[in-house]
């Protein structure tokens, strides 16, 4: 499935969970990318029920990079990264599989229509706002929960 091997990093996956697919062999190059795909190809799981819905709509997920800077502009390291995907990764998942009536039969605000867009283009565009509201509450919630010092970093 498009899009469902969307790793941030080798750890997990898209909804921050632990990684399908490690490595079997070396860290980088190309023996890791064959182990993974002979590995996905091999696989009898079930789809992840978020990806399965935006794959059925022909959505893309929206990208992680432009959430991974905190409220300050700088950027996580990699353990923050870890812990943030983490705690977004299943509230976006659940509002996806919650909304699925809404990403397929979205109604398009009059502006919207106005710039004449799609039904798919109205539905990209609820599931990027809606999944932007939900990592900058999870955001949010681990800046205080960790007490960032920010003058500090």
């Amino acid at each position: 499935m498009p899009g469902s091997i969307n790793f941030l990093n080798k750890d997990v996956n898209y909804f921050g969970d632990p990684a399908r697919y490690p490595s079997l062999v070396e860290e980088n190059g190309v023996g890791r990318r064959l182990a993974s795909i002979i590995g996905r190809l091999a696989s009898s799981e079930t789809p992840d029920p978020g990806f399965k819905i935006m794959y059925d709509l022909n959505l893309s997920p929206p990208s992680w990079n432009n959430s991974l800077n905190w409220s300050d502009g700088k950027r996580m390291t990699k353990s923050q990264e870890l812990e943030f995907i983490r705690t977004a990764g299943p509230r976006m998942r659940d509002w996806i599989v919650e909304n699925e009536d809404s990403l397929k039969n979205p109604e398009p605000t009059e502006t919207q229509e106005e710039k004449g867009l799609t039904l798919q283009e109205v539905s990209q565009e609820l599931l990027n706002n809606e999944i932007g509201k939900i990592r900058g509450e999870a955001k949010k919630d681990l800046e205080e929960t960790m007490e960032l010092d920010f003058s500090s970093m």
